[in-house]
């Protein structure tokens, strides 16, 4: 059941925006390099410029590319194929003219994207230029400690990270190999008691330990049915 009380905590107008950007992002494109796709919302009377990275068709393709490991960056350590694929795309972002007008721009991403979508904000925010709002959908960990302070200092007060149910990339890379979430708010669609806001560790395991249990039952693997952008925008939706 929704939780009323929370709604006030976050923008849920913006993040159906953001969530439908992300969908949108897999078949429209704005501009694009051999390893980013980018999508541009152009801003509106009622709702600002939203730049959508388009997440990965293939996730086990991009899951394989989470061993490669960290590469050491100004901001700490980042994932070193999150970070070439954004940087393969920044100078486009930073080109457009509601960017070098500095005009505030929100920034978001579903998957794959969604890690492009938090180093493309930080990116910005370096170069001066004003970020209103970062929501990400099934993201994974992307930098270390260092990084998350950073960005956090920059940026965490206007992040939103929606995490769906038992979403396996989201637990993804692992927090023992070094890496770190970044934001302040932690958006959890909680398979038990709907959206809960930064929900202890327990709670996301006693989510998962139901859902995984009768998921098993049904013959379906939650981790993996839970992390596709529509199931984002179905559950965002309804809430």
């Amino acid at each position: 059941m929704m939780n009323l009380e929370l709604t006030s905590n976050v923008d849920l107008a913006l993040a159906r925006m953001c969530v439908e950007a992300s969908a949108r992002a897999y078949a429209e494109v704005s501009f694009e390099s051999e390893l980013a796709h980018v999508l541009v919302v152009p801003a509106t009377t009622a709702a600002p410029m939203i730049i959508a990275f388009r997440g990965s068709a293939d996730v086990r393709a991009w899951l394989t590319d989470l061993r490669i490991g960290f590469t050491s960056t100004p901001f700490g350590r980042v994932h070193a194929g999150f970070w070439q694929s954004t940087n393969s795309v920044i100078a486009d972002v930073l080109d457009l003219p509601q960017v070098r007008a500095a005009v505030p721009v929100v920034v978001t991403g579903h998957s794959k994207g969604a890690a492009e979508a938090v180093i493309c904000a930080r990116l910005l925010a370096a170069s001066g230029k004003p970020v209103e709002a970062v929501h990400t959908f099934g993201k994974p960990r992307v930098g270390d400690a260092m990084w998350r302070a950073g960005y956090n200092a920059a940026l965490g007060s206007v992040t939103t990270r929606w995490e769906h149910e038992e979403d396996i990339v989201t637990r993804m890379a692992a927090w023992l190999t070094g890496y770190r979430h970044e934001g302040l708010t932690d958006a959890f669609m909680s398979s038990i008691d709907g959206l809960e806001l930064n929900p202890p560790l327990w709670r996301k395991a006693a989510s998962d330990i139901w859902v995984t249990f009768w998921g098993y039952k049904a013959g379906h693997i939650e981790q993996v049915m839970d992390h596709p952008v529509s199931r984002y925008r179905e559950h965002i939706n309804s809430l």
